[in-house]
């Protein structure tokens, strides 16, 4: 149960800084938050997952940024 209350506030403050990066119009963080995001999520959200990843991807594609 320890673990899945980690995820669960892990998951919370990504969240935050995603609302905090886009508010801000700060599209690397952004992307790094999304990429980190969705890298955390691959271990049991693949679907949700694959979203954040590929909503990073895109970013760091329009910022001419590699991945």
């Amino acid at each position: 149960m320890l673990l899945w209350a980690r995820i669960e506030s892990a998951e919370g403050k990504f969240k935050e800084a995603i609302k905090i990066f886009e508010e801000l119009k700060q599209l690397f963080g952004l992307a790094k938050a999304c990429y980190y995001y969705g890298e955390m999520l691959k271990s049991h959200e693949t679907k949700r997952a694959n979203q954040y990843l590929q909503k990073a991807k895109e970013i760091f594609k329009n910022l001419n940024a590699k991945l």
